[in-house]
């Protein structure tokens, strides 16, 4: 009896004993081994010398809803030597840091705010209460104790609603996330951070919604889908993304800009521990719907239909040509008017061929005397009739079979340089088009290998910095991520094949008249410029690949392939210049090997220029390109007579020293042609200079700037020189110029409104991102696509009818220029 009045009076003192060291206070400081806490309440202490201190959190969760848990610690005394450590135990896993918390080995942080994982609720339990404890274990090492603040919080608002916006704010040691669900019936949306009180380097991450959440610096990175940011960011996740049909949507705080900026200079690392932390970054989040099916298949079918009134209205004019010329007459009934307007010596003339034209601009009758003409020159000076008979003296027949006699005339026509045979000039300039099919094979099947590398790792790896894209008008499909940059670039192909049909048509008539033979195949052999059509499939085709191109371009755009969205430019704008010179010199025109090797190296160049931009190089190219804009005048003021060897620079001094430096009333030889082509020294002088001094970092489109301002030059010169000649430009041809000139002028303004910028960090180019302005769907630069293609369509087909007037014009009476 005694005995178990003895067991139960210790029992009693081992109670009240548990009882007195489990009780404290909300402000009490003695050592205390658990506590069952309330939510929303400050509890200050200390702890050390191996002591712990346990708080027990419970908490009922509403049905259908999730209610996360947020811990506020804060310990001033806390070393790195001997750190607070803060244990977080739920029923499904545990979370763990210390206090001071270093993040990049370059700030200490002592006060730390984190969101605990919620706990996953199974399926009996979503129509009740759920219980939920939380233990938070606090414990120091060291030997004088540490004091700590804690603070713990529901998040009642953990579940982010569609089409909502919340202002949080942030931290590299207080991240924040929330649950997102989607709503039936929505398979696609776009998260949106905006951020303007400060540009401090933060990242945006989509996780999925499973414990671990992972939301410091050190690990934020390691699952889902993120971006860094500074002032903006955008994330388009599908459905698909995320099977169970939800995610956490988490924002962090990076310590150093390095990320964001690359910057290594604003690194400074820290030798103590920190007591000022960096200022807080206010975010705001949104998620918001994006376009629905139809909206996409619509956007989609609208670029088809836009494209496809091109064929429509190219067929209808087509149909109205031949019904015009069908209800007007036929062609030998215009031929038979043509050769009624010409004297009997000028029939018999044509009967001989080209080899009789006349090789100084006047022609000689069968007995030798020499008629009298009238021909156009290139500077718009007549040349004087003669008079003379000079039937009695001998003549230098040199003129009509060596070049380099006939070619240094004052007045040149295009039956002077266009001697050699059809078919032999034909088939050279048919090899700019099947060397250009081969370097398209060749060149775009790693591009696509490359390209789609990319894509592939973006998607499986989730770092959205890999590529450049417009992130807030961004439309997914399939593995491609954004689907409309990739799309907008169908102009290019559509009407490069229409280019590509309209100059077949074209080709088979002027096959069909020579085969004809009789006045159809004079008319094609002796009249108007010569036929080649070899350049113009080259261009057809180069407009078709530069679509291909820059769509794989934009499939993940970055640093790595940027050549890619520009390099057949730099060949459409080369042989633009190309047939332009050829038309009236196809003799001298250069062989596709030579073409292709110089564009090659512009490309090269373009490159280098980009990854090794500095003051050399830019010194190098200044005087490369100043030199080679020398050259090309003396090509397109000598007409071909000058050799481009390692004597070009002695004939240049001679000429100089005679020709100029001697002369006492100096006046150059083609007036028209010096003035044109000295003003468009000027501009290229001054791109050369511009480029030296301002030295843009984006060197590949200063490049490509220079390319498509000599076009738009030569094409102006071009025109020039054929209103100075005295002949006519049509009225539908005049009409194409300026439509043209319009489409060129909007396409470079929506250019010049980028809104990325692969020059840069991600995160800054991020900050250029701008919605959607076309049907929801369509950024700017998906419309300078539209535009620029439209644009260089235009222009092609105005360089194929810019010579019309002429087809019945004899070649002995078509200027060179």
């Amino acid at each position: 009896m005694a005995r178990g009045w003895r067991c139960l009076l210790a029992a009693t003192v081992l109670s009240w004993t548990f009882v007195l060291a489990t009780s404290v206070s909300e402000t009490g400081t003695q050592p205390v081994s658990a506590v069952h806490a309330n939510f929303s309440l400050t509890y200050n202490g200390t702890v050390g010398s191996g002591g712990e201190v346990t708080y027990i959190f419970t908490y009922q969760e509403p049905p259908n809803t999730t209610e996360a848990v947020r811990l506020h610690v804060t310990s001033p005394d806390a070393t790195e030597s001997h750190p607070l450590l803060v244990v977080v135990r739920q029923e499904d896993g545990i979370l763990s840091w210390q206090i001071p918390l270093r993040v990049e080995d370059y700030y200490l942080f002592n006060e730390i705010e984190r969101t605990l994982c919620p706990a996953e609720v199974e399926e009996n339990q979503l129509q009740a209460d759920v219980s939920k404890t939380v233990y938070v274990q606090l414990t120091s090492s060291a030997a004088a104790n540490v004091s700590y603040s804690l603070m713990v919080t529901k998040v009642v608002d953990f579940d982010f609603r569609y089409n909502n916006t919340m202002d949080i704010e942030v931290s590299p040691a207080e991240p924040q996330y929330f649950s997102f669900s989607f709503p039936d019936q929505v398979d696609t949306v776009v998260v949106r951070a905006t951020s303007q009180n400060n540009e401090k380097c933060s990242v945006l991450s989509l996780q999925r919604a499973k414990c671990p959440v992972y939301d410091l610096d050190s690990n934020i990175e390691f699952s889902g889908i993120f971006q860094t940011f500074t002032s903006s960011a955008a994330i388009t996740v599908q459905r698909e993304h995320f099977p169970d049909g939800k995610f956490y949507l988490v924002v962090g705080v990076k310590p150093i800009e390095f990320e964001c900026t690359g910057k290594a200079s604003m690194i400074q690392p820290i030798t103590g521990r920190m007591d000022r932390q960096p200022s807080m970054k206010e975010v705001t989040i949104h998620v918001e719907e994006t376009l629905t099916e139809a909206d996409f298949v619509t956007a989609v079918l609208a670029a088809l239909a836009i494209f496809g009134l091109f064929y429509v209205v190219s067929g209808l004019v087509i149909l109205g040509t031949w019904f015009r010329d069908s209800r007007n007459g036929n062609l030998d009934r215009e031929m038979e008017s043509i050769e009624d307007s010409f004297p009997p010596e000028n029939k018999s003339l044509t009967e001989n061929g080209k080899s009789s034209y006349g090789a100084t601009g006047d022609e000689e009758h069968s007995d030798g005397k020499q008629r009298e003409t009238t021909p156009k020159d290139t500077d718009a000076e007549t040349p004087r009739k003669e008079s003379v008979d000079i039937s009695t003296y001998d003549t230098l027949d040199d003129i009509d079979t060596e070049k380099e006699i006939y070619r240094t005339k004052r007045v040149l026509y295009v039956a002077d340089l266009a001697r050699k045979e059809d078919k032999r000039l034909s088939k050279k300039f048919r090899l700019y088009n099947r060397n250009l099919i081969t370097i398209a094979v060749f060149y775009a099947l790693p591009v696509m290998q490359l390209v789609f590398t990319y894509q592939v790792m973006m998607n499986r790896t989730g770092d959205q910095d890999l590529c450049y894209y417009n992130f807030l008008c961004i439309h997914p499909y399939g593995v491609l991520s954004a689907f409309n940059n990739v799309w907008s670039n169908i102009g290019f192909v559509m009407l490069g094949f229409l280019l590509m049909l309209l100059v077949y048509r074209r080709d088979r008539m002027h096959k069909k008249q020579v085969e004809t033979g009789g006045i159809h195949a004079k008319l094609a052999q002796e009249y108007g410029l010569p036929k080649h059509f070899g350049l113009y499939y080259a261009i057809a085709l180069a407009l078709v690949m530069e679509g291909i191109m820059s769509a794989c371009y934009h499939v993940c755009p970055n640093y790595s392939n940027f050549q890619f969205d520009t390099s057949f430019m730099y060949i459409i704008g080369g042989l633009g210049m190309l047939k332009l010179y050829q038309k009236r010199h196809p003799d001298v025109n250069p062989n596709a090997y030579a073409a292709y090797m110089f564009f090659a190296g512009v490309i090269f160049m373009a490159v280098i220029g980009v990854v090794y931009g500095t003051k050399a190089f830019w010194g190098l190219f200044t005087f490369v390109y100043i030199l080679a804009t020398l050259f090309l005048n003396m090509e397109l003021y000598y007409m071909g007579r000058w050799s481009f060897d390692l004597k070009v620079f002695k004939r240049a001094y001679v000429m100089l020293r005679t020709d100029y430096l001697q002369c006492t009333d100096c006046k150059p030889m083609y007036t028209s042609r010096f003035v044109l082509l000295t003003i468009g020294n000027l501009v290229n002088l001054a791109l050369a200079l511009a480029g030296a001094i301002y030295q843009p970092q984006d060197f590949a489109s200063f490049l490509l700037g220079i390319v498509i301002s000599n076009l738009l030059i030569y094409f102006g010169f071009y025109i020039i020189m054929k209103i100075i000649s005295g002949e006519k430009i049509r009225f539908l041809t005049c009409l194409l110029i300026l439509q043209s000139a319009a489409v060129w002028a909007a396409a470079l303004y929506f250019f010049l409104e980028a809104n990325t910028s692969w020059q840069k960090m991600p995160a800054e180019s991020r900050a250029q991102n701008r919605p959607c302005v076309l049907l929801g769907f369509y950024d700017t630069h998906d419309i300078w696509h539209f535009l620029s293609a439209v644009s260089l369509f235009c222009s092609f087909i105005v360089l194929l009818v810019l010579d019309d007037d002429l087809d019945y014009v004899r070649r002995d009476q078509i200027a060179v220029f």
